[in-house]
């Protein structure tokens, strides 16, 4: 799947890196995505970060939803 997101990729960064720091432990985000055969869906990630008692190790999860008939319908 490929997403053209633009502004939304700089919020998303900066929220990943906000992770990694230490400042946050999980972020949300709709994102609206492309397929390869051209059809627009719409996905909600929420991302955490596990870390080990060993501060060098951690580790993303993140959830996808298709959240398509939602917003194709003006649901919250």
């Amino acid at each position: 799947m490929l997403c053209f997101i633009h502004l939304t990729v700089l919020a998303e960064q900066v929220l990943y890196n906000e992770l990694i720091e230490g400042k946050r432990d999980q972020y949300q985000m709709e994102k609206r995505c492309i397929r390869k055969d051209g059809q627009v869906i719409w996905v909600d990630v929420k991302v955490s970060i596990i870390q080990y008692t060993n501060k060098d190790q951690k580790f993303l999860i993140a959830l996808v939803e298709d959240i398509n008939e939602r917003k194709r319908y003006g649901r919250k």
